[in-house]
Formats: structure tokens, C-alpha cells, sequence
């Protein structure tokens, strides 16, 4: 399989698009601050996980970027829902 196209799993926090700029900040730098912490860092590794931070601007972008990438591997597949 391409590096361009392989699978993983990610996680996030997603919010509402009309959610106030402190609704987003705010829990944003906790959970950055949190899942930085050398206790859950170990726990994450333990399962195979590994933290990333972004801000919401950048997750908007990558989970746009990640849409057309499966996108065109699903048109080229043919593939339909059931």
C-alpha cells in the first residue's frame, strides 16, 4: 500500500461551526496542555497512541485534505454506500 494512502486512526474534539472563539480556545489548551503531560503521554504510548496538537484552524484543514484524499481513492474504486 502507497504512504499516500494509508490507513490510521485519529481522534479529536469537534465542535459546532457557530461555537464562540473562548468555547474553542479555551478547552483546546487544556487538552493540549493535558494530553502533553509525561503521565498520559506514557499511558498513550502503552497503546500505541501518540498525542498531536493542532488548532482548530488546522484540524478544519487536515479533515478537509483527508476528505479528497479517500475521495478520489473511493471514485477510483468505484465504491458506493449500501
Amino acid at each position: 500500500m502507497s504512504d499516500s494512502y494509508r490507513p490510521f486512526a485519529a481522534r479529536a474534539v469537534i465542535r459546532l461551526l457557530e461555537s464562540p472563539a473562548a468555547i474553542v480556545c479555551r478547552p483546546n489548551a487544556d487538552l493540549s496542555r493535558v494530553m502533553f503531560e509525561s503521565d498520559v503521554r506514557e499511558r498513550l504510548s502503552t497503546i500505541g497512541a501518540e498525542a498531536q496538537k493542532s488548532t482548530p484552524e488546522e484540524l478544519a484543514a487536515f479533515i478537509r485534505s483527508e476528505q479528497r484524499r479517500w475521495a478520489e481513492v473511493i471514485k477510483a474504486a468505484k465504491l458506493e454506500a449500501e
